[in-house]
């Protein structure tokens, strides 16, 4: 059993996680239930953790940063540049209809912000005019058109379902 007790798992958690006293306590005692022991462990796997988390989250900004510029190099090529331009379209359109179809089918449009949608409408409005102006390219400008079609699809239903209220829920008799 001694053998066991000095085994890998013990060279493996008593530096990171647990004094060699907790490890006896938990592991060769078997009091599980050993609460300063178990708040030590719970601290430094929380802390381990942690630390984990955000050695993800940097590894995932480098990648992303990578990625960005990659694409953002001459060593893209246009072709490519395009269809992930075009391919913000279907994102845009399938989750605007989706609003819309929830709001017709709930015939009101629940606690939709009113100076939300219509300066989504707006501003997805000015973006035509400056992408043409700026970059005259007709794929933006194309985006912006579905964007803003989209956008006062829903700020029309907003206008039309002013003054519709949520059905109340009536209780049901005992």
């Amino acid at each position: 059993m001694a053998a066991e007790a000095d085994g890998p798992l013990k060279r493996l958690l008593v530096p990171i996680l647990l004094p060699e006293k907790c490890y006896d306590q938990l592991f060769v005692q078997w009091d599980l239930l050993h609460v300063p022991c178990l708040k030590i462990l719970l601290s430094k796997g929380l802390g381990l953790g942690i630390v984990a988390g955000s050695l993800l989250g940097v590894a995932f900004l480098a990648c992303y940063g990578l990625v960005l510029l990659v694409l953002l190099s001459p060593l893209t090529p246009l072709t490519v540049v395009t269809l992930l331009q075009a391919s913000n379209v279907p994102a845009v359109v399938v989750g605007r209809l989706l609003q819309a179809a929830t709001n017709y089918h709930n015939g009101h449009t629940g606690q939709l912000s009113a100076i939300t949608v219509f300066l989504l409408f707006g501003g997805s409005l000015a973006r035509i005019f400056t992408s043409i102006q700026e970059t005259g390219d007709p794929l933006m400008a194309g985006t912006f058109v579905v964007s803003s079609l989209c956008n006062g699809l829903i700020a029309a239903q907003l206008l039309f379902y002013w003054n519709a209220k949520p059905p109340h829920k009536q209780k049901k008799a005992q």
